[in-house]
């Protein structure tokens, strides 16, 4: 028997929210979007960048759910604000990642505990 595990919406929030980061991520605003035409011949592909903190309402958003304890989960794996740690000079798209990672397994914890 295959046993599924079951993901809470906060779970999935941060996953969805990891992906769109993955896929372009963004300082100092919390959305731009980018065209790109690889070749002459090509068509144009649209790139959206986003923020962790815009990354974690578009999330929501798609899922049909409100932010904001994903919000504080990610908070607690970061240990500060959302907006000041992801504009931080030093920050790196890798360090956002990472943080979602570990937001990610927290917010898998806290459902085992429940």
């Amino acid at each position: 028997m295959t046993k599924t595990l079951e993901v809470s919406i906060e779970t999935k929030i941060l996953i969805r929210a990891r992906e769109l980061v993955e896929q372009g991520w963004v300082q100092h605003t919390g959305y731009s979007v980018e065209e790109r035409k690889p070749h002459w011949w090509s068509r144009t592909q649209t790139i959206e960048h986003f923020c962790a903190q815009t990354a974690i309402g578009k999330a929501a958003m798609l899922l049909g759910n409100a932010p904001h304890i994903a919000e504080r989960i990610l908070v607690s794996a970061i240990g500060c604000r959302i907006i000041g740690w992801n504009d931080a000079f030093s920050r790196t798209k890798e360090d956002v990642l990472a943080a979602f990672d570990t937001a990610i397994a927290h917010s898998m914890d806290m459902g085992r505990l429940q």
